[in-house]
């Protein structure tokens, strides 16, 4: 076999490349809630997430959400809602990796 045809056969074969999930599970906790909103993730490898939470119109609410670098295991994050007025929002959770999750949320 020649260079050519080594690198022809490297260039047309398919490598699937698999990673273990982030997000395992994510839930909220008082939901109804009156205060801040509370948020469980249950995290599969250590990762970089942002947390946001959006309105009914797509927009930021301002205090609310989180970005940083979590661990492995069950993670607990308050969402920053007291000052939000009651409505129905969500919070979206997205790694690095482009896995996304959406909640909804409802403050009364």
């Amino acid at each position: 076999l020649g260079l050519d045809t080594l690198l022809k056969f490297a260039a047309d074969a398919v490598y699937p490349i698999t990673t273990s999930p982030i997000l395992l599970d994510a839930k909220l906790e008082g939901n109804p809630t009156e205060s801040d909103g509370m948020l469980w993730l249950s995290i599969g490898r250590e990762a970089y997430l942002h947390i946001g939470v959006y309105d009914l119109l797509g927009r930021p609410v301002a205090s609310a959400g989180y970005n940083g670098v979590f661990e492995q295991g069950t993670r607990e994050v308050p969402l920053g809602m007291q000052n939000a007025p009651p409505g129905t929002y969500y919070v979206r959770i997205q790694t690095a990796n482009n896995e996304t999750q959406t909640l909804k949320l409802v403050k009364e």
